[in-house]
């Protein structure tokens, strides 16, 4: 890429981070909200007593001591594959607390997804509850259940000193690869640590805040909904899984819990809108994971205090971009504008040719600064690809988002689509080359092709279109489209199998 510029873009989008030359990490915060604050009710899930901050502080501990009886070390890596529960909060902040990094897994994937993370990120330990440890303790050399008594352990092995620095790995989570593999991406607790402190100083929650929780723990902007609350000494309601998607009992938990924020999709607000839902108070509204449509984005601005929507791929630490949507003009856009860069994240509109894409003309969304990640597990080729030297700014590493946007004369970032085979699903990030690869290493499968289809606004799905080996009659490939969707189904999480195989 060239360094060269057109003077109508002006400077890149650019502000100071939080946290330049900060050598601690979230956790060291949460435990000063602690010995403020211990007695205050920090976590609950569905109808169950919460836990105080004090009390969830030692159930980290009591897992921090687990961990490191069996091994576990600074830099070592812990996947945590666990029912939505007040025991995932507690698994990662122990895991933190043992100077490991995070691993969440959602127990939903297929049996063969879940091997191949565990393989693939190294793991020697995993966190998780009885009625899953049997099915994977082949796959690692010793399996927790937090479920059964923790047994005691000589705290000698973890210093009470023992706290991540800066530039430790904070967590690793698995996206969805081109080459036919899920991929880690790295990142550290500095980068974490900065876009949390962010969206603290955004939302200003208090001690009477309540966070409801409805995001898959196995996703990075799970984190938000932990993080958030417990830095600014709010309680977080995680929502069982049973009523993340049913709007009414949803609704009735909001409101039995006197929730005041929720994170979620567009797709779940649109449930939401659907089912004439109202805020049971002052409530902010949280959107990120795709594209918000305007008409939607209008309704959340009518019915909540405060709306905002976040935009970030998971390779620049769940989200590098904020808008407020009392602050831009609905009336003139079909979906939400990206927003400004946060605190110590510069954004780049790069054309074809390496420079500056003037106002008004499409190029690729690049990022630089302290967000960007570490880069990939075992993926020397896609990071050499993905994260490069930035031209315009020297010294720093620049991140291509393969995001299509321009800058309209407003000033505004539109987003405009991809210039690669990565597409959104209800949130979900997909890349269209895994679920290929996957149904074309079916031995009745000579090639497939997998499009993503727009059926309306927030109605996106996957149409698979396959070349067997051979010829087949209509009743002999009705029975090999269901074969497919099996064998799909066992290898992919269920967003990434197609609706319907043509």
């Amino acid at each position: 890429m060239s360094a060269s510029s057109n003077s109508r873009q002006g400077n890149p989008s650019r502000t100071e981070g939080h946290v330049t030359g900060f050598s601690g990490a979230v956790l060291n915060l949460i435990g000063d909200r602690l010995a403020a604050h211990p007695d205050a009710a920090a976590i609950n899930c569905g109808d169950a007593q919460a836990l105080s901050y004090a009390e969830l502080w030692q159930r980290a501990e009591a897992i921090a001591d687990g961990l490191a009886g069996v091994g576990v070390r600074p830099g070592h890596v812990v996947p945590v594959m666990l029912p939505r529960s007040t025991d995932t909060v507690a698994a990662l902040l122990g895991i933190w607390m043992a100077g490991a990094v995070y691993v969440p897994l959602d127990p939903a994937f297929p049996a063969e997804r879940i091997e191949f993370i565990l393989r693939d990120c190294g793991s020697a330990v995993l966190l998780t509850h009885s009625d899953l440890a049997s099915t994977f303790a082949a796959a690692v050399p010793d399996v927790i259940a937090l479920d059964a008594p923790l047994e005691p352990t000589d705290r000698s092995a973890r210093p009470n000193s023992l706290r991540p620095a800066a530039d430790d790995l904070a967590y690793t989570i698995y996206t969805s690869g081109s080459t036919g593999s899920p991929k880690g991406v790295q990142v550290t607790h500095r980068s974490l640590l900065n876009f949390t402190l962010h969206l603290a100083d955004l939302l200003h929650l208090g001690d009477r805040d309540v966070f409801t929780s409805v995001v898959s723990p196995a996703f990075d902007v799970s984190l938000i909904d932990y993080l958030v609350p417990l830095l600014s000494g709010a309680r977080i309601s995680v929502i069982p899984q049973d009523s993340v998607n049913d709007a009414e009992r949803l609704g009735r938990l909001i409101a039995a819990n006197g929730a005041t924020v929720m994170q979620a999709t567009p797709v779940t607000w649109q449930i939401l809108r659907e089912s004439d839902w109202r805020p049971p108070g002052l409530f902010t509204a949280l959107s990120g994971g795709e594209a918000l449509p305007a008409d939607l984005a209008t309704w959340i601005r009518d019915r909540c205090a405060k709306g905002i929507n976040l935009y970030g791929p998971t390779e620049a630490t769940i989200y590098v971009s904020t808008q407020d949507l009392s602050q831009v003009d609905l009336s003139d856009v079909h979906t939400v504008p990206l927003g400004e860069p946060i605190a110590g994240v510069a954004f780049y509109v790069v054309t074809e040719n390496g420079t500056l894409a003037p106002f008004d003309t499409p190029g690729e969304l690049c990022i630089s600064g302290v967000a960007l990640a570490r880069g990939y597990v075992n993926r020397p080729g896609e990071m050499e690809r993905a994260f490069v030297p930035n031209p315009f700014r020297l010294g720093e590493r620049m991140y291509r988002t393969g995001d299509l946007v321009k800058r309209r004369n407003s000033g505004a970032l539109e987003f405009l689509g991809r210039i690669d085979h990565q597409v959104k699903v209800r949130g979900h990030r997909i890349e269209l080359g895994e679920v290929e690869a996957t149904l074309s290493s079916h031995p009745a499968v000579r090639q497939s092709v997998i499009v993503a289809r727009e059926y309306g606004d927030l109605d996106k799905r996957l149409v698979a279109y396959v070349r067997p080996m051979a010829r087949s009659r209509e009743q002999r490939w009705l029975v090999l489209a269901g074969e497919l969707r099996e064998f799909a189904a066992g290898r992919l999480p269920g967003y990434m199998v197609p609706s319907s195989f043509v």
